[in-house]
């Protein structure tokens, strides 16, 4: 694949470890499969090797939290028996910071939620989802 790298740790999943919540997002767009994230500058080429759905075919989804978060997305995706092939783009975002959600999760941890704020410009991760 051309861009592409191999696999890179995913690191602990919130699920897993509560008080890594939110997880490590990725520090560059890629695709995660069940092998692993892969950095990747080319997502449709990398999805077409995976034989996965091109990004066109998806719906973007803004994460905020966790879901930003390779390791729980496939731990998410895991759990609900779905092969995790998913696109992930790093962007920045005006008009969004991330807050803190008024609950606690059935995993231990304070959520994130998106909190609308015209000043502020934030770092995020889009999913691609098919």
């Amino acid at each position: 694949m051309t861009g592409a790298r191999e696999p890179t740790p995913l690191g602990p999943s919130p699920r897993d470890e509560p008080l890594s919540y939110p997880g490590t997002a990725p520090w560059a767009s890629g695709v995660l499969s069940a092998d692993g994230f892969r950095p990747s500058v080319a997502l449709d080429e990398a999805l077409r090797a995976l034989d996965a759905a091109p990004v066109r075919s998806r719906t973007p989804v803004l994460a905020v939290g966790s879901n930003a978060s390779p390791a729980q997305l496939h731990a998410k995706f895991g759990a609900a028996g779905v092969t995790p092939t998913v696109a992930m783009t790093c962007t920045s975002v005006r008009g969004v910071r991330v807050g803190v959600a008024a609950t606690v999760s059935r995993w231990g941890y304070v959520p994130a939620a998106p909190v609308f704020d015209p000043a502020a410009t934030s770092r995020l991760v889009v999913t691609w989802l098919d």
